[in-house]
């Protein structure tokens, strides 16, 4: 097989291109206009060229600067910020409507795949109209008939377009600590390859692969209109021609956490030692009446009295392989390894309850013990452990989305640049993983 060549736009700091290097695909040109991700770009990747504004790209652009007339992927997250439910909601009127310009390179070069990324809030932008204008704008049709967009489906596309999948993933079941859901998009030409590559077989037809139990809570796609798969609380009624893909035929079950398990580091829970060999954290409550310490599985309720004095503060220790425990004063640095073995015992605090009032609440809940919330361009998240508390660093946000340590730590890079980019960017760890299926299926057609 051909090595695949990729056109990554909306780069950010070069997220999709780092996990397409992982899986042997090769970036021939960046498309970023905002200039501290450019200067990460060019300080990691200075051999490929930078196209900087997505409104100049065309098939002319794109020759001009890497010599070729063809991309075989063009990945990219276009902006989000209006279609985000914590934005204005603008959907398509606003910043987010530059999607219209990926779609228009997508038609201009043609490549055999597509792959884009966005926050769950698009499925539900302008009504769910700024999704279907995604999906209509890759398979073809004028139109698509909806009542809403589940978590996940699969659109075939008119003929000369491309079949469609959808899936949102969530960051913490691919290797690191942090809340993030996002939709992976992948689009396929001439084929169904789109839906091998985000639905895995064993989702296909309730087969767990081996040391998997069978999950509950599954969503069930049946088939309905011209070729699309829709979340339904039922599987569609069972034919002879089930299983067949290109029939229509096929109920696809899928779970946006199920991954191979073994491959990836696991997820921080409180269950962690009955498989794990006991690496997992021990949390304590403390009692202010009598002193007693209680082991529990969950934290008790966080108050606004908590770390105030009284033996009020939960605390947690390290459990080692051993059953030895121990414990430090501050917060440990968290790591994309979190959870085989090097577990940080600490709780995560989000950026909008930091420096508030008490009377003024948390806004929601204020403090995970298993992940990292979501990481934004607004904001930084804090840890805290034994009643010492710090702000997340750069190193710790670049580790939360899969990037090598100082990947953003360029010679004239400043810390809120860093925060900013890597709340921008995509998780690798998810892209690596949609890629290196996307080149198992291309060896299989082209060996």
């Amino acid at each position: 097989m051909r090595e695949l060549k990729l056109l990554d736009l909306f780069s950010g700091i070069g997220g999709f291109t780092l996990a397409a290097e992982r899986a042997d695909i090769k970036t021939v040109a960046f498309c970023e206009i905002d200039k501290f991700p450019q200067s990460v770009l060019k300080y990691r990747f200075p051999e490929i060229p930078i196209i900087e504004d997505v409104r100049n790209l065309n098939k002319e652009t794109f020759k001009d600067a890497t010599g070729l007339d063809y991309a075989d992927i063009i990945c990219g997250g276009s902006p989000c910020q209006s279609m985000s439910v914590a934005g204005n909601r603008e959907g398509f009127k606003g910043v987010s409507g530059i999607f219209y310009e990926y779609a228009r390179i997508v038609r201009e070069l043609m490549p055999k795949y597509v792959v884009w990324e966005n926050v769950p809030g698009a499925l539900s932008s302008s009504g769910g109209r700024d999704f279907e204008a995604v999906l209509c704008s890759f398979t073809g049709w004028d139109g698509i008939e909806f009542d809403r967009w589940g978590t996940c489906g699969f659109f075939r596309g008119r003929s000369g377009f491309y079949n469609v999948a959808y899936r949102i993933f969530d960051s913490r079941h691919f290797g690191v600590p942090q809340r993030r859901r996002r939709i992976f998009l992948v689009g396929s030409l001439g084929d169904e390859s789109c839906a091998e590559i985000l639905f895995e077989p064993q989702g296909l037809r309730g087969n767990p692969a081996s040391g998997e139990k069978s999950r509950k809570g599954s969503a069930a796609f049946a088939q309905g209109g011209f070729g699309g798969y829709y979340e339904t609380p039922v599987g569609g009624t069972l034919t002879k021609s089930s299983g067949s893909c290109s029939g229509g035929s096929e109920t696809l079950i899928v779970s946006e956490n199920s991954v191979n398990p073994k491959k990836d580091a696991p997820t921080i829970t409180a269950g962690l030692s009955h498989s794990y060999n006991k690496q997992t954290p021990l949390l304590f409550e403390n009692h202010p009446q009598d002193c007693r310490y209680e082991k529990r599985n969950l934290s008790p309720t966080i108050t606004s009295h908590t770390g105030t004095g009284g033996n009020n503060l939960p605390f947690i220790v390290k459990q080692h392989n051993y059953g030895e425990v121990s414990a430090e004063d501050i917060a440990p640095t968290l790591n994309s390894q979190s959870g085989a073995g090097r577990i940080p015992m600490a709780v995560s605090v989000r950026e909008n309850i930091i420096n508030r009032q008490d009377h003024n609440g948390g806004n929601g809940a204020g403090a995970l013990e298993e992940n990292s919330y979501t990481l934004n361009a607004t904001g930084v998240h804090a840890v805290a452990a034994h009643g010492q508390i710090r702000r997340l660093t750069p190193l710790e946000c670049e580790r939360l989305q899969g990037f090598p340590d100082n990947w953003t730590l360029t010679p004239t890079a400043r810390d809120t640049n860093r925060y900013k980019a890597c709340g921008n960017a995509i998780t690798v760890n998810v892209a690596e993983w949609i890629f290196k299926r996307l080149v198992d299926i291309e060896r299989k057609k082209n060996p």
